[in-house]
């Protein structure tokens, strides 16, 4: 297939027209970003974004405060990039680093082992510790997510020697209650809330190699070149 005359004409106006747009458009969204009052937060699932708010509220009351959560970790490094958001909080395990590693600024809040979920009942309740080769008979439990945790997962069971028979993938209040009943075991972070029903327990050592949170923020632009000779 060729394109016309007129096609290359358009095509050709286009590659000088669309850079430009887009340049635009981030300089306006930078604008409202730098005129805007309050902090706009983004997070994934968990009690920390709940925190944050508090302690903005308890520090600086009453500066507006707007917060947007998401199961994709990207989407929130994205927002933060694009200027809908000013600060993304978001957890990765391993040695993995947060999305947008080069156009934001991470800073670690915490690094915990991964928890895991039982019922209140389950024969392994009462431990400190639990080691994932434990657990290798259970089903499991966990939510949805664009990060690293699942593959992270997956590698720490073969370590462990053994793979996952089933593993639902659904909400937390799902999760939870799955637990609760006995019909799987759950993974989560070492801020879960305390829960009725169900128990959480490290499952620290050679598996995994911990869990953390961090926080971001655009980077800086760099300075501006010397102007061309």
């Amino acid at each position: 297939m060729r394109t016309t005359a007129l096609g290359d004409l358009v095509l050709e106006r286009a590659r000088v027209v669309l850079p430009a747009v887009c340049e635009l458009q981030e300089e306006a969204v930078r604008f409202a970003r730098d005129g805007a009052e309050g902090y706009r937060l983004g997070g994934t699932h968990g009690p920390l974004l709940g925190g944050l708010v508090d302690r903005i509220a308890r520090t600086d009351p009453g500066a507006p405060v707007t917060t947007y959560t998401s199961w994709s970790e990207r989407e929130i490094a994205g927002g933060v990039v694009a200027g809908r958001l000013d600060f993304a909080l978001v957890g990765v395990c391993g040695e993995s680093g947060p999305p947008e590693a080069g156009r934001l600024a991470w800073t670690e809040v915490a690094r915990d082992p991964v928890y895991v979920m039982l019922a209140a009942d389950h024969p392994l309740a009462p431990r400190t510790e639990i080691d994932l080769a434990e657990l290798a008979a259970e089903a499991w439990t966990d939510v949805p997510g664009d990060g690293c945790f699942g593959d992270c997962f997956a590698a720490a069971c073969v370590r462990a020697g053994f793979t996952p028979a089933c593993v639902y993938e659904t909400d937390t209040a799902s999760c939870v209650h799955l637990v609760q009943v006995g019909r799987a075991v759950g993974l989560c972070r070492a801020t879960f809330p305390v829960t009725p029903g169900l128990v959480t327990r490290p499952s620290p050592g050679r598996r995994w190699s911990g869990a953390t949170c961090s926080a971001g923020i655009p980077r800086a632009a760099p300075p501006a070149g010397p102007p061309p000779s």
